[in-house]
């Protein structure tokens, strides 16, 4: 059943992705209308008078500086980032390695440690 259902979801989106492509008309193309209510002429003259202009942004005080930007911030990050890397460099401890064959005064031998 859940093959037929994927077969039939992917025949609809193949038709729904090819409909417009087998379609007569193009669809990007503006229509008669559009064409007839587009007018040749320039855009009137813009007053410069009557355009608003955009507001002036306050310079940011001393005080208004973000965090990121201040020489604390990256001292505390390197020292987090840096403890971080000297807790995991002195407290790792490798894995022991495995046996990789039988002890010669072994009278049997189990596991990977079997000779072969």
């Amino acid at each position: 059943m859940g093959l037929n259902l994927v077969r039939g979801i992917a025949f609809l989106l193949v038709v729904a992705v090819s409909a417009p492509l087998l379609a007569k008309e193009n669809l990007l193309a503006p229509s008669p209308r559009a064409l007839a209510a587009a007018d040749d002429e320039p855009p009137p003259h813009v007053d410069r008078t009557t355009v608003r202009k955009a507001p002036v942004r306050p310079v940011m005080a001393a005080d208004e500086v973000p965090v990121y930007k201040k020489w604390w911030f990256w001292a505390v990050t390197a020292a987090v980032v840096g403890g971080t890397i000297a807790f995991g460099a002195l407290t790792f401890t490798p894995v022991e390695p495995r046996p990789s064959a039988c002890p010669t005064t072994s009278v049997t031998c189990f596991g990977d440690g079997r000779p072969q």
